[in-house]
């Protein structure tokens, strides 16, 4: 990710993640980190030959605006995808993994997650996790704005 490895925010686990579509999710110290940070070819091309992971996940509890719980950036370069400005699987899987690994202690977690900030289309992204009798529940929902409109013909 071009970044130095004391970036990462120890507390927590790097981990693969999934609601149906996998992200290494990497939690981060500080925003300056976050904001340095890039898809290194190379690097990316060794995780999806050895993973089945194709996402990353960056996150940091540190953001723009102080409405916001977490800033988060999203590269999936084997997708065609650079930089998402919004990533609602990538917000579900944060709200799954704050519940395992930040707040292991809670039944839920509700987090309004920005995204987008460092490409000029920021956004904002609201995940719910939940504790239930089959597994963990996730829900996301966000604001959106058009930036394009066309027609299929």
């Amino acid at each position: 990710m071009g970044i130095d490895s004391s970036d990462i925010d120890e507390r927590w686990p790097v981990q693969e993640v999934s609601t149906d579509l996998s992200f290494v999710m990497a939690p981060f110290r500080s925003l300056s980190a976050i904001r340095r940070a890039s898809v290194v070819p190379d690097g990316y091309a060794q995780m999806v030959d050895v993973t089945s992971v194709r996402a990353l996940y960056l996150f940091v509890p540190e953001t723009y605006n102080p409405d916001n719980d977490f800033n988060a950036r999203m590269f999936a370069t084997h997708y065609g995808i650079a930089e998402d400005p919004a990533t609602g699987a990538g917000a579900g899987c944060l709200a799954a993994y704050l519940l395992e690994h930040v707040r292991p202690d809670t039944e839920s977690v509700d987090v309004r997650i920005e995204q987008g900030y460092e490409m000029g289309r920021p956004s904002i992204l609201f995940a719910r996790a939940r504790r239930g009798n089959g597994g963990t529940r996730v829900a996301v929902g966000g604001r959106v704005a058009m930036v394009a409109q066309g027609n299929f013909i």
